[in-house]
């Protein structure tokens, strides 16, 4: 595999202790330094630039085979004589696994206007509430699921309401129906420790006076204030009380001690330099909202090792003064803040982003920590079978899952989204597995059916990242292409067929979803709901048919979503038809509302009616003469099927007709005698792709006016 580079750097062979002859190759170079160079200690150095350009070790094996790329790690990162270096080490084919064979010394010259972050990425999972990883400046909540779990301890929340109010607002008074969630943004919560020490490079770094105007204002006042410096950055917390924070900490303790970490191997990171918004320089806490600059990206080595390099320009250090509060220290804000991304494609496909690193020193260690529920790696081969996922959820036995007999499925695992006997629909990642197949298996074929038809072959083309050897990253097509295969007998004659790069044992090609077989789009293989038979075939490299390398898979395909609509409000038999006024005869008389919500294929997980007043108030209501809300679920019993209102006694048309009133007994507040409602239907659907299910959708919104005026009283 290639190592990506960017920049100046100049290159040595460190040491060889190999049999078979080394080499290495530059390709992408700016100064004319692309070349194949021998492996040996006597090679001159080689001085090599470029925005991005890669480097590749080879070895040249005994017998038959030619230059074989070799595996490789980096290691050894450190400062000397005025130069940053590390080594990258790198292991042939001959099974000793030393990873000594060539051994090559990147260096580069320290300067004020470079940058340099290395560092390893690892997982982690378990009862960790906040980032293992993260510099103990700050403790950071990264996920949502991290977040509902914090809020269940008053310490906790106690200290988050009071640095994101509105985001626990929102989490808390949650809207009906919910929206699709954005990015989730990580949370920083001040822990008043120092910073983590560390290789570093500081230019111009003199002390600084950490003291903040606004503590000193407080403290004069009496007030209960708590400062925290983030990389010698004033941060201003208001009223937190210190009792809560020293409860944070026991909390970090004990959850960091329930904390599972592994390395993650071969990803692609993205880096980004980010400018704090106007309110996060004056102590607001981090939103993600500010300015940012991309600035390159680079990928882990199969421990995890990464290391990038970027420079700062005049004209960009100059724009770094945009960047800095008033009472700030100049020469230590000037530093860029720092962004990483977790790729799984490109351009956009952010799968994770860190909170930022503040003020990073000229050489900077980074490790990151990334929470194992927001990866897609490679799944293992298991089960017994070629084909393991559709999405995150199992096709292999696996607790909790269930692949009916139809192709729907029922998944209560923590991998993967929670349905009972739901259809799939939309784009659907199909993995499978051939790593323990023999012979090898180099390309596959996909074909499918619906029932009482022939088999068709699969054709839609799938691509997938692939480094090249000047170290960027290109969308690379996997298949289909037309090969010789045979795909009957033995006996049979091969055939011209479409089929697939099997690239999950490549390490050239990016590591997330490197045994994903294809992207199906559901609604090409049945345009009417149904059950769909897919079949993978795996073949060798002379194109015949590898035992054991067949599976079939049955999925039941709907992608029809439920719909619905209001047909009538009526105020006793008063039907207005379009703008609807209604004068109320008693404060909480009930209003007859006419609807329907249909899906007959019967994957409907739920619907609701809600009525909202005035400015998105929430007016809770039930079916007259119940406390029950108009509100119906699907339930999980035979035949699991829920066709909404077509399955409550509907008339011909799927409508129902139910009195609702309001569940306080009264539809306006005290002193207001009119306002607009809004009455909304809602549904939420019994489908999956693998990794999520539709959210609620509003079906329908009809607007009324209610009025109602109390009776004097004497």
């Amino acid at each position: 595999m290639t190592v990506g580079m960017q920049g100046s750097w100049t290159i040595s062979v460190k040491q060889k202790s190999a049999s078979w002859a080394q080499r290495f190759k530059i390709d992408g170079s700016t100064n004319g330094a692309d070349d194949v160079y021998d492996g040996d200690t006597t090679t001159p150095p080689i001085f090599v630039t470029g925005d991005q350009w890669g480097l590749t070790i080879e070895h040249n094996p005994a017998g038959p085979i030619s230059w074989t790329r070799s595996r490789f790690r980096l290691k050894n990162f450190h400062v000397s004589g005025g130069q940053f270096q590390f080594d990258i080490q790198s292991d042939d084919t001959a099974g000793d696994l030393d990873f000594n064979d060539l051994i090559i010394t990147c260096s580069m010259a320290l300067a004020p206007s470079e940058y340099v972050v290395y560092g390893r990425v690892k997982s982690y999972s378990g009862l960790c509430l906040f980032n293992p990883c993260y510099p103990r400046t700050f403790y950071v909540v990264d996920t949502l699921a991290k977040l509902k779990k914090l809020l269940e301890y008053p310490s906790a929340r106690s200290v988050i309401e009071k640095l994101y109010p509105k985001q626990v607002k929102q989490l808390l008074k949650k809207p009906f129906p919910e929206p699709d969630p954005a990015p989730f943004k990580p949370m920083m919560i001040p822990s008043g420790l120092p910073d983590e020490a560390g290789l570093s490079v500081n230019w111009n770094h003199r002390a600084i006076n950490t003291k903040s105007k606004k503590l000193e204002e407080n403290k004069k006042q009496g007030n209960d204030a708590y400062v925290q410096l983030v990389n010698e950055k004033a941060y201003y917390a208001r009223d937190i009380a210190v009792a809560d924070l020293h409860e944070m900490t026991r909390l970090v303790d004990l959850v960091f001690q329930r904390c599972s970490v592994k390395t993650l191997t071969e990803t692609l990171l993205r880096f980004i330099e980010y400018d704090r918004t106007a309110a996060e320089k004056l102590g607001d806490p981090y939103t993600g909202e500010g300015n940012r600059t991309e600035l390159g990206i680079a990928s882990t080595d199969e421990l995890g090792y990464y290391v990038f390099r970027f420079s700062q320009t005049i004209p960009e250090i100059v724009d770094e003064g945009s960047d800095i509060a008033i009472g700030e220290d100049l020469l230590q804000e000037i530093r860029p803040d720092l962004l990483i991304q977790l790729m799984e494609s490109l351009p956009d496909g952010v799968a994770y982003e860190t909170a930022p690193y503040y003020n990073i020193p000229n050489i900077k260690r980074i490790d990151l920590c990334i929470p194992e529920s927001m990866l897609k790696p490679p799944m293992a081969c298991q089960g017994g079978r070629a084909i393991q996922a559709i999405g995150n959820i199992f096709t292999v036995p696996n607790p909790g899952t269930t692949l009916h007999s139809d192709g729907t499925v029922t998944n209560a695992s923590s991998i993967g989204p929670n349905v009972n006997h739901a259809a799939w629909y939309g784009k659907l990642d199909l993995f499978a597995c051939f790593l323990d197949t023999t012979p090898a298996v180099k390309y596959y074929t996909l074909s499918y059916k619906r029932a009482g038809e022939d088999w068709h072959w699969v054709g839609e083309t799938y691509k997938h990242l692939q480094k090249q050897t000047n170290g960027t990253w290109k969308w690379e097509k996997v298949g289909p292409d037309t090969r010789d295969l045979r795909v009957d007998s033995p006996t049979d004659p091969k055939v011209n067929v479409d089929s697939y790069m099997n690239i999950e044992s490549d390490s050239d090609w990016l590591y997330t979803h490197r045994n994903r077989k294809i992207i199906l789009s559901s609604w090409i293989y049945t345009t009417e709901p149904g059950s769909v038979e897919f079949k993978i075939v795996g073949y060798d490299k002379d194109h015949e048919k590898v035992p054991g390398a067949v599976d079939t898979i049955k999925l039941y395909i709907d992608n029809k979503l439920s719909t619905g609509d209001i047909e009538s409000i009526k105020l006793g038999s008063i039907d207005p038809g379009e703008c609807a006024y209604f004068t109320l005869p008693t404060e909480g008389s009930p209003l007859t509302v006419k609807y329907r919500v249909t899906d007959e294929e019967g994957f409907m997980a739920e619907y609701a009616l809600n009525v909202y007043r005035g400015s998105n108030t929430h007016v809770p209501t039930q079916e007259a003469g119940t406390t029950s809300p108009v509100a119906y679920q699907y339930q999980a019993v035979s035949p699991y099927s829920y066709r909404g209102t077509l399955d409550q006694g509907c008339d011909s048309e799927g409508y129902i007709e139910i009195p609702v009133e309001p569940s306080s007994g009264a539809w306006l507040p005290s002193g207001i005698n009119f306002c607009a409602f809004d009455f909304e239907l809602s549904a939420r659907d019994r489908l999956t792709n693998g990794y999520s299910t539709p959210s609620n959708r509003i079906l329908w919104r009809e607007l009324v006016g209610i009025e109602y005026t109390p009776p004097e009283t004497s």
